[in-house]
C-alpha cells in the first residue's frame, strides 16, 4: 500500500486467486485495491442460463489468421468449452496454438483433432493439475488421455 500512497495515482490490480487473498487481509490493502471497483473473473459457464461463452468464443474466433477461414460450429464451440473449462486464458492459448500449428501446413482448416492436440501443447501443465481434474469431474467433462505419439514412442526405444 506505501506504493499506491507514493504514486498518486489509481492502480489496477489483477491476479491470480492468491494475490486477492493477500490483498483481503489487511483492511486498508483491500480498500485501496477495490477502490477503482471489485470484480471477480470466474470460468465463464455454457448452459441455457449464460450466453456468456458463446459471445466470447463468437468474437475470438474472428481473429483467425490461417489462409482458411474455418467457420465456428457447434462442434467447435463445445470442443473448445470441452477443453478449457470456460478458462479464457487457457481458451486464447489453445486458439493460438492450433492456428499456429496449421499455418503453413498445407491444409489451415481447424477441426476437433486440432483444437486438442494444441490443448495439449499448449495447456501440458494446466491439464495436470488437481484444480482442472476436480473442475473437470465437476463438470462431468472427462478428456482420453493422451496417447504418446509415434515420435515419442521411438525416443523412447532408442
Amino acid at each position: 500500500h506505501s506504493l499506491v500512497n507514493k504514486l498518486g495515482i489509481p492502480l489496477l490490480f489483477c491476479g491470480n486467486p492468491p494475490f486477492d487473498e493477500t490483498l483481503s487481509k489487511k483492511l486498508k490493502a483491500a480498500r485501496r485495491a477495490e477502490s477503482g471497483g471489485y470484480w471477480k473473473m470466474y470460468p465463464l459457464r455454457r448452459d441455457s442460463k449464460s450466453k456468456d461463452w458463446d459471445a466470447f468464443i463468437s468474437e475470438l474466433w474472428d481473429l483467425q489468421w490461417t489462409n482458411i477461414k474455418t467457420p465456428l460450429t457447434e462442434e467447435l464451440m463445445s470442443k473448445m468449452y470441452e477443453l478449457s473449462l470456460g478458462n479464457l486464458d487457457m481458451c486464447c492459448r489453445i486458439y493460438r496454438e492450433a492456428q499456429r500449428s496449421v499455418i503453413g501446413s498445407g491444409d489451415e482448416r481447424i477441426n476437433a483433432t486440432v483444437l486438442e492436440n494444441a490443448y495439449y501443447y499448449a495447456c501440458a501443465l494446466s491439464n495436470e493439475t488437481a484444480e482442472v481434474n476436480d473442475l473437470r469431474e465437476q463438470l462431468g467433462i472427462h478428456l482420453p488421455r493422451r496417447n504418446k505419439s509415434v515420435t515419442e514412442k521411438d525416443e523412447d526405444n532408442t
